[in-house]
């Protein structure tokens, strides 16, 4: 087949399977709707194919059509790759990266890491996006991203990780809670301890390394923020496990607040690293960066 399709008919593939309506994937896309359904229509003329089934209700990406899917996004990715090399090569820290950040994290580091690397490399400039883990993986995938830091492990395809450091997680209790006695390790009751909501990575290591809770003692109500979670343990709704790196930067200032000391503390941990694709060429400057942001860290445990 001589026919190659434009990458621009890919992303509006991509991006019409992504959002599932012709509308919402114009404006997305900054065309107007005839144009983006005189380009599918041109896509599947040229290739003999129908990829999306479609009446002036509805529309269905055909098997062929979601396969072809899969195959833009990596050739849109391979393009983003080509580009990126050559744009950025021999003048990586002279360009912009684009970095992905879990919420559990960015508030925390990110002011120490940008002022090190402002300081190290003037001309570098980040693009700092916080989102849950999934979605910056997609994202990062997708080409729309360069690097992530988030925790691990995080089993994913396609993508290579390097760890970084291990980060204590503490549990956390109002002064003279109804749930801790004094001077004493007990159990904790059923529903005392807060945590984040599904899909926040910190909520699935904080139960996957401490052994020391049941499932039944988590509080069916979860924050989305660790704000959130350190009101409610300030008003004694329950305990909960906050980062270290939280902690150190000050989250608990002015907080009627108290660290636990005993066994419930035993084995609470997460191991914080980058992500970025596979086959990237610029791995070693990740590293790079991966060692200023072990000195970013390090400034923040020595200034508490």
């Amino acid at each position: 087949m001589s026919y190659l399709p434009s990458l621009k008919k890919l992303e509006y593939l991509v991006k019409l399977h992504e959002l599932q309506h012709f509308g919402r994937t114009a404006e997305a896309c900054f065309v107007s709707q005839s144009t983006l359904s005189a380009a599918i229509t041109d896509l599947e003329s040229k290739l003999g194919r129908v990829l999306i089934e479609r009446d002036r209700h509805s529309m269905v990406f055909t098997l062929t059509g979601t396969e072809l899917v899969r195959q833009a996004q990596e050739i849109l990715s391979a393009a983003n790759r080509f580009m990126e090399t050559a744009e950025k090569s021999g003048l990586f820290f002279e360009s912009t990266i684009r970095l992905g950040v879990i919420p559990t994290i960015a508030p925390f580091l990110m002011a120490p890491l940008l002022a090190g690397l402002e300081e190290e490399f003037p001309k570098l400039e980040v693009l700092i996006r916080e989102d849950l883990t999934d979605n910056l993986l997609k994202l990062l995938l997708k080409g729309e991203l360069d690097l992530l830091i988030m925790a691990l492990p995080y089993v994913a395809d396609s993508v290579e990780t390097k760890d970084l450091y291990t980060e204590s997680l503490q549990l956390i209790h109002r002064k003279n809670s109804k749930f801790i006695s004094k001077g004493k390790n007990i159990d904790l009751p059923p529903g005392s301890i807060l945590l984040l909501d599904e899909g926040n990575c910190l909520r699935d290591h904080t139960i996957g390394s401490c052994k020391m809770f049941r499932p039944k003692q988590i509080h069916s109500f979860a924050a989305n923020s660790l704000n959130t979670v350190v009101l409610m343990v300030e008003y004694d709704v329950g305990v909960s496990y906050l980062p270290d790196m939280a902690i150190k930067s000050g989250i608990l200032t002015n907080k009627n607040i108290a660290l636990h000391k005993g066994r419930l503390n035993e084995g609470a941990e997460r191991h914080i690293g980058l992500v970025w694709r596979k086959n990237s060429a610029f791995a070693k400057e990740f590293r790079l960066l991966g060692e200023h942001l072990k000195m970013a860290k390090n400034k923040l445990s020595g200034s508490r």
